[in-house]
């Protein structure tokens, strides 16, 4: 089911009505923990309280009831896709480093430039960064209720895609021209797509 999609519409309705889960629930008659478990998806209210939590949140209760509706529909084939990946760690993650670990290797074995030791020594600095910076763009976003919609699942996938994509391209014209120098771009893109991968994780953990 997206069922964090009614806990994404009510955490974004409480918040616009500045509303903290102890209050909606003080209004409600139900402890912190059930308003709580709404938002993450993992329970829905009871028939009796939509009526007072449509008041509470100044909406009315046929829209409630619709964004229940859509919640319980079966996820898309991208989410489904997505969770997939994300699933399985110990396979996604050596798949999707391996370009970037391959041609750091081979420029470590092969590679013939003048400056081989401070890339050897800058080029893991750069994709830990890579890696921290995007965790820290997109991660810090795992609570914003629009950070699982369908747009968040198809914009995460594209940026997924165009990664791996120059990722791939690059280990290739690595491997057929070791001696031009170093292209940090493969392994910064490895760790960029291991990053993507990581932040869908935290949203699965978060909403499930």
């Amino acid at each position: 089911m997206n069922n964090y999609e009614f806990g994404n519409y009510l955490c974004l309705r409480r918040q616009q009505k500045n509303l903290s889960q102890a209050e909606l629930a003080a209004l409600l008659g139900v402890t912190n923990k059930a308003v709580s478990k709404w938002e993450n998806g993992a329970a829905y209210p009871s028939t009796e309280l939509m009526l007072p939590l449509a008041q509470a949140l100044g909406v009315t209760i046929e829209e409630l009831y619709k964004v229940v509706s859509k919640s319980k529909k079966p996820p898309s084939f991208l989410r489904r896709g997505m969770d997939a990946v994300a699933r399985k760690p110990s396979i996604t993650y050596p798949i999707l480093a391996a370009p970037g670990v391959l041609s750091f290797l081979l420029f470590v074995l092969f590679g013939d430039i003048p400056d081989k030791n401070t890339l050897l020594i800058l080029t893991p600095v750069i994709c830990a960064f890579g890696f921290g910076g995007i965790l820290l763009v997109f991660g810090l976003q795992i609570k914003n209720p629009f950070n699982n919609s369908a747009f968040m699942d198809w914009g995460t996938t594209f940026i997924f895609i165009i990664f791996y994509s120059f990722c791939i391209i690059h280990f290739v014209k690595h491997l057929m021209d070791l001696k031009t120098g170093f292209l940090e771009l493969t392994p910064f893109t490895s760790a960029a797509v291991c990053a993507l991968v990581t932040v869908h994780r935290l949203r699965m953990r978060h909403h499930h």
